[in-house]
C-alpha cells in the first residue's frame, strides 16, 4: 500500500474493541473494562508496543487514532440496562466514573507514546449535539460528559474530576487533531443517574437520523472551539437503495466543505458506509 502512494492510518481502539491479549491479561481489562485499575497501564503499554513496531514499517509523522468514540460505548456499557453491550451494565453510573476517568489516564499515555515514536496522535470523537440542553445541570453534565470532557483532557489538558466542565490544574496537551464521529442527535430522558456525590446526569435517548446540516453545524462548533487539525473520521449512515447512499454522501460531503474549506478533500475517512 505505501509502494503504491496510500496513506496508512491506524486506530488503535475503536468503540471498547480493546485487543484480545488486554482482556485476560492480568490486571487488564478482563475484571471490570475501563472500570478496572489496572486497565489504564495495560492500554498505554499496549499503545507503546504498538508504536514502536510501527517504527519499523509506517513513515514517521503518520497518524495514529489513539481511539474512535471510545465515549459512546462506555455510556452504552455501563448505563444500558439491558446488557447487550459489554461489560453488561445496568446503570453502573459510579463504574461509569472510573471508567472515564481511567480512560483518560490510558489514552494521554497513548497520545505521549505515538509521539515520542515519531507519529502523529489524533482521538476520533462521537459528538452528538444535545438538542435540547441547558435546562437543568444533569442535562449540562450530559452534553459535556458524552461530547467534550475527554476533548477538553486531551487537547487543553483540563482535569475535570467532577465533570462540571472546569479546567481544573491544567497541564500540557498531547494532542491537536481531532476527527469528528458523528451519528446523529441526543435529546434528554425522564432518567437521572448519579455519577459523584452531588453530581447527577440525565440519560440520553439517540437519534441516529442522518442530518448533513446538523453535522455541518457540529464540525464547525468543533473546530471553533478546539482549533488545531480538525477534520472527519466516520458518518453514519446506511441505506438499502445505493441511490439514497449516494444522495447522503454527497450531502455531507457538501456539508464538510462548507464547514472546513481547507480540509475538505484532505482530511476525510469514508470509515461506515
Amino acid at each position: 500500500l505505501l509502494a503504491a502512494g496510500w496513506r496508512i492510518e491506524l486506530t488503535l481502539l475503536h468503540h471498547d474493541s480493546y485487543p484480545a491479549a488486554l482482556h485476560y491479561a492480568t490486571g487488564g481489562f478482563g475484571l471490570g473494562g475501563w472500570s478496572h485499575d489496572g486497565a489504564a497501564d495495560a492500554f498505554a503499554e499496549y499503545a507503546r508496543s504498538v508504536a514502536t513496531t510501527m517504527q519499523h514499517i509506517l513513515p514517521a509523522g503518520s497518524r495514529i487514532y489513539i481511539a474512535n468514540e471510545p465515549e459512546a460505548t462506555l455510556f452504552n456499557g455501563y448505563l444500558d440496562a439491558s446488557g447487550k453491550w459489554p461489560p453488561g451494565g445496568k446503570n453502573a453510573s459510579k463504574s461509569l466514573t472510573k471508567a472515564f476517568l481511567n480512560m483518560r489516564t490510558a489514552l494521554r499515555e497513548a497520545a505521549r507514546a505515538v509521539t515520542e515514536a515519531g507519529f502523529e496522535p489524533a482521538i476520533a470523537i462521537n459528538v452528538r449535539p444535545l438538542l435540547d440542553s441547558g435546562e437543568t445541570p444533569a442535562e449540562r453534565v450530559l452534553e459535556h460528559l458524552h461530547n467534550w470532557w475527554l476533548l477538553d483532557a486531551l487537547v487543553r489538558g483540563c482535569n475535570d474530576n467532577n465533570f462540571s466542565g472546569s479546567c481544573d490544574d491544567p497541564e500540557p496537551a498531547v494532542l491537536e487533531t481531532i476527527g469528528l464521529t458523528f451519528y446523529g442527535h441526543m435529546k434528554t430522558g425522564d432518567k437521572t443517574v448519579e455519577l459523584a456525590d452531588g453530581v447527577d446526569m440525565t440519560l440520553p435517548v439517540i437519534n441516529v437520523q442522518p442530518d448533513a446540516d446538523l453535522f455541518r453545524r457540529t464540525l464547525e462548533n468543533v473546530h471553533t472551539t478546539y482549533g488545531g487539525n480538525v477534520g472527519v473520521a466516520e458518518i453514519g449512515f446506511s441505506s438499502a437503495i445505493p441511490r439514497q447512499m449516494e444522495r447522503w454522501l454527497r450531502e455531507y460531503l457538501s456539508a464538510t466543505e462548507l464547514a472546513l474549506p481547507e480540509y475538505a478533500h484532505s482530511f476525510i475517512q469514508l470509515h461506515t458506509l
